[in-house]
């Protein structure tokens, strides 16, 4: 393949294949995004060059096998740009993670904090509201034993009354 196609229904068929691809934008592969548009347009460039009029056989030879090298090269530029752009976003990721562990770990803190808080209070209002009945307990009796005695007093009399 490469800049020598002799047959120009060929080299508009390669164009074809490759226009697609170029126009559609970057393919996704995996998480990442990988913009092969400079490739595809290079690739479509070199097959759509017409070869010079008395070229040689073998120059098609070496214009395909430096083809082979510039996208090889290009492939490995690009693996490159893919391998950082991977450990910037683990970096990131790890990063992020972190963040999440130390929000995660405040928030428990929080929940206790907060469950500390309202057993306190609810201990709080339970022993206000347990002596308040304690008191009322207690006026109730005292109550009871001054209504008792007047009883007692109003029978006395009464009985006194009767004799």
């Amino acid at each position: 393949f490469g800049s020598r196609l002799k047959n120009d229904g060929a080299r508009a068929k390669a164009n074809a294949c490759y226009a697609p691809l170029a126009a559609s934008g970057p393919p996704a592969c995996g998480p990442f995004l990988i913009d092969a548009a400079p490739l595809l347009q290079r690739m479509a460039s070199m097959s759509s060059t017409s070869a010079p009029v008395g070229s040689r056989e073998g120059s098609s030879f070496i214009d395909a096998q430096s083809f082979l090298h510039n996208v090889t090269n290009e492939l490995a530029r690009m693996q490159e740009v893919v391998d950082g752009s991977h450990a910037q976003q683990m970096a990131h990721i790890t990063e992020l993670r972190k963040e999440l562990d130390g929000e995660v770990i405040e928030l428990r803190e929080s929940t206790a904090n907060c469950r500390q808080e309202f057993q306190d209070i609810a201990q709080q209002r339970i022993g206000a509201i347990a002596e308040g009945l304690n008191e009322l307990d207690m006026k109730q009796v005292s109550k009871d034993k001054q209504q008792q005695e007047q009883l007692d007093t109003v029978e006395k009399d009464m009985q006194q009354m009767k004799r």
